[in-house]
Formats: C-alpha cells, structure tokens, sequence
C-alpha cells in the first residue's frame, strides 16, 4: 500500500534531498509538498505522478490545515518537517 508523505519546505538543502528521494519511490510513496518556492524553481520533479506541489508558506498554519485536511483529505502517514521555523499548534 503506498504511504502518503507531506514534506513541509523542499527547496533548501535537506528538503530538495528528501524530495529527490521519495519521489523516486513512485510505488511506495505518494508524496504532497509544501513550499514556499514556487514550483518551476523545482521543475524536475514536476512530471512526477507521485508528486503533488502546494506552493504556501508554513508560518501560516492555515496553509497547513489546508494541505492536511482539503488536499490530502486527511489521510496522511507521515509529515517531515524541514523549515527553520514552525508554528506548531498550541
């Protein structure tokens, strides 16, 4: 069964790495990311059908909510979170 993956932040150093990764797993992983960086500075990955770019900022938690919960619709197996900051809820 393939897992769903949310990446919060891809286009820095460990984020591009993890992303480079998972989206070469297409038959484990579905994976959703959430980046600030707008979706032709990460071109390569763009034809990748396991792959679905939200450009968003994390700083804003409704950004967030949203990908969780609308575009993912809730079913999500992991998150990893590489952005320096994170507003975690309260």
């Amino acid at each position: 069964m393939v897992k769903r993956v949310l990446l919060i932040g891809a286009s820095k150093h460990i984020g591009f790495h993890i992303l480079e990764d998972i989206a070469s797993q297409k038959d484990t992983y579905e994976l959703f990311v959430l980046a600030r960086t707008p979706k032709n500075r990460i071109a390569e990955f763009k034809g990748k059908e396991n792959v679905t770019f939200i450009q968003g900022d994390a700083k804003d938690q409704s950004n967030v909510n949203n990908v969780i919960n609308v575009t993912m619709q809730g079913n999500v197996d992991y998150i990893v979170i590489t952005v320096g900051i994170f507003p975690f809820p309260n």
